[in-house]
């Protein structure tokens, strides 16, 4: 369910996600990261002496659905570099109140197992650059 500021703003709700060309059905736990800088701290045997940087590298990760007849397998997915993920946030950009984010170059970092209870798994798509983020 969307969730709602007092002024009737939809700050959540629904996503797609299309990787390669395919939509996924997207079941829960949809989170993206944009390309950041993180710091830790230099520490000596007399004190801190500062810190330094390291890149954290771009995402886009969800729960998605195990649908039969989907044409995909996890080998499949594993496998895909290079590609482009988009992450359409609050309905579709066609429809308005959306937030895209789309990441190029992208490959996918880890394809977890399969809950057959459920029949949803993970999947995590890392990428060299900023991911864009766009508030059409």
């Amino acid at each position: 369910m969307t969730q709602l500021l007092a002024n009737g703003t939809a700050v959540g709700g629904i996503a797609f996600v299309t990787a390669n060309g395919f939509q996924l059905a997207a079941v829960s736990d949809i989170h993206y990261q944009e390309t950041v800088t993180t710091r830790a701290p230099a520490l000596g045997r007399d004190g801190v002496h500062g810190f330094s940087e390291t890149i954290r590298v771009a995402s886009i990760k969800g729960r998605f659905r195990d649908l039969t007849g989907s044409g995909l397998t996890k080998s499949a997915i594993q496998a895909w570099q290079g590609i482009q993920v988009v992450l359409e946030c609050n309905g579709t950009a066609e429809n308005g109140g959306s937030k895209v984010v789309s990441g190029s170059g992208m490959w996918t970092n880890e394809v977890g197992e399969v809950d057959t209870t459920e029949g949803v798994f993970d999947i995590e798509w890392n990428g060299p650059a900023t991911l864009s983020v766009q508030n059409p």
